[in-house]
This record gives C-alpha cells, structure tokens and sequence, in this order.
C-alpha cells in the first residue's frame, strides 16, 4: 500500500529510484535489527520512514501520522546498552537483570514527553503531539522540522558568527529555556546541535535530556555520551547540583563556540588550571559588558553563574555597548601601522618646513 511512498517526505515516487521533492534514495538505507524497518506502521496510525537520529537512549524516524495526515518525528525508547528488538519487533530487555530500570526508563521517557506536551504552541519549543505505549516500549510523536542546527549555521558561516548574528539566535534559545525552567525542568543537552532554526528564522531547542540524566542516575552502567566543552561540571558526577545554571552554562558554550569558532575547554579539565580565554582575546569584537556576562555563564562552578536566564539575559543586554576592537592575532600589523602613521607625520613635517 505504501511501497511507492518516499520514507523521507512520504510523497508519492511514481516508481522512480531518486524522490523528486527531498531526494530520498529508495534502498539507500538498509534497516537494520534495531531499527523499526520503514514501512512498519505503529498503532495502526503511524508509518515509519528513515531514520533521523539514533543515540544511546533512543531512535527517532521520520513518520507520517496517518491520522492527521502530516509529517511527524516519531522517537522511540530504545536503551542500546539494555535492550533489543525482538523478531516480532518488541523492545525487551537484554535479561531480567534490567527489567526494572528498563521500565523506569520508559516511565521517566512518557513523563518527559507529557511535560514537553505543554509547550506545544510555545514558539521556541519542539512540539510534542502525542506520546503512548506501543511494542512493549514508549514513543513520542513530535513536530518534524525542516532547517539548520546552529552548527551547521556556523559551519555555514566559515566557521564562527558575528556576535549580532549569535545573538539573534541566543535571545530566543534562552526565551524557550526560560519557560521550560518556569515549570522545573532542564534541558541537560544543549549544544549547537539541539538548536534549529527555521526557514523563517524562528529558533528550536529540540532533544532534551532529562530522561536520559534520570536513567543514568538509576543504573550509573549506563553510557551517557558528554559533550565535552558544552556539559557544565556537575552533569558529570551523579550527586552533582543541577539547576538552570546547568543549562546556562551549555548555552553559553554554544554562543562561545559560534563566535569565536572554538569549543570551550571542558568543565573538567578547568576545574584545577582555568585557561579558558574570553571572546576578545580570539579577535572577536564584542562589548566588554557583553563578554564578562558570557564568561560569568561559563564559570566552572555552579555558584558562580547566574542562577536565571533573567538574570543572564539582563547582564548580557545591558552589557550590549562600548565594544571593544578585535585584537590582532598578529602583532606584525600592529607595528607596519605605527610606522606608517610615523612616516606620514614625518612628511607633514617637512612639508611644513618647506613652506616656512
């Protein structure tokens, strides 16, 4: 019934081997025995296509929501280090050893997916559509998105942003975050790929982690992948002291990274030597209200940050003017320049000795 679909956009192929309107490439993907195989249709209303994404705690498909007739991101649990698809394509645990944590994670995956529910009309928030129980694990249907992370921006912009063009996206990434922190959750994974923006400009936070976070606390056997130079210091340790200055701390290391086009230095390896340097010292010309705001953010430790997005927001805004000059990263230029200055001063000189 659906063979001539596209499982990329779900057009209709008319039997062709290239997809016209996204060029999805009909056996270019293969499934594979933890994947869903395309065409696979859950709850008699969703119709799996490709894979977008695969991590350690899940795996989300483009799907088309026979029901409404649209096209959703479909993520699933699915806990690699525990589980496995069985041949009637069930997610099961890999021994009674993990029965219990299996189903607390799927608990902790459907409260996450109901919390997100609530921001389905926020504009800087992913949409949650629905989210239920289905081949013996949870799913949770979502707004699918057509645009960029912010890393592909910056890559798109040769490495690094002008701090004007970060911000543009940093003021609204911390509007969504500000509202996801007035109901108490965390984000936990921000970096320059849990950011999208649109076509039309508007800005995502997309792939939180809180589900994620609580596993690994319940079974530390579990690998959770940190990105390094974007995950504040106490997301690594189990009894650290987490809060929205957790999450500032990864959405300070995202615009660090968008306009000096490097990544911090890790949290860990800052606790005993801090080098990190700020902005201006990479040659970006921003204010210097704006950087100490920036590198205040990116304090290692927790207490030493701004505890609110308001608060953040507020330094970073205020901070916004008297901006300082890049800073040559070769000094050759600064002395061609002074002496260029010195030999025009020496001609005017003699031209006015000339004159008298």
């Amino acid at each position: 019934m659906y063979q001539d679909l596209c499982m990329g956009c779900f057009q209709k192929m008319n039997g062709g081997i290239h997809c016209a309107t996204c060029g999805w490439k009909r056996n270019r993907e293969k499934n594979n025995a933890t994947t869903l195989p395309m065409g696979t249709v859950v709850l008699q209303r969703y119709l799996i296509g490709r894979v977008l994404g695969q991590g350690g705690f899940g795996i989300t498909y483009a799907a088309m929501d026979l029901h409404e007739n649209r096209r959703v991101a479909l993520k699933e649990y699915y806990p690699i280090d525990i589980a496995s698809r069985s041949h009637n394509l069930d997610v099961v645990p890999i021994s009674e050893e993990y029965v219990s944590v299996f189903e607390y994670g799927i608990q902790r995956f459907l409260e996450e997916a109901q919390a997100l529910s609530r921001f389905s009309r926020h504009p800087g928030i992913v949409a949650v559509y629905n989210f239920f129980y289905s081949h013996q694990t949870a799913y949770m249907s979502m707004q699918f998105l057509e645009g960029s992370t912010w890393m592909k921006k910056i890559e798109d912009s040769g490495g690094r942003m002008s701090v004007t063009e970060a911000m543009n996206i940093l003021l609204p990434a911390l509007d969504a975050l500000q509202a996801v922190h007035e109901v108490g959750m965390l984000h936990r994974d921000i970096s320059p790929d849990n950011i999208i923006i649109l076509p039309n400009k508007q800005v995502k936070l997309i792939d939180f982690g809180a589900a994620r976070y609580a596993m690994k606390q319940q079974n530390q056997e579990f690998s959770i992948v940190f990105k390094p130079g974007y995950t504040p210091e106490e997301q690594y340790r189990s009894r650290g002291n987490r809060g929205p200055w957790s999450d500032l701390y990864s959405i300070a290391a995202t615009f660090y990274r968008a306009i000096t086009g490097k990544i911090p230095l890790d949290a860990m390896n800052r606790l005993g030597n801090d080098t990190l340097l700020p902005p201006s010292k990479n040659g970006v010309r921003i204010s210097s209200g704006m950087e100490q705001a920036i590198m205040k953010a990116l304090a290692v430790k927790g207490e030493n940050r701004y505890q609110s997005v308001l608060e953040f927001k507020h330094a970073l805004l205020q901070g916004n003017s008297a901006p300082v000059e890049i800073v040559p990263e070769n000094k050759t230029l600064v002395w061609i320049g002074l002496l260029g200055a010195v030999f025009v001063l020496f001609v005017l000189m003699f031209l006015f000795l000339l004159l008298l």
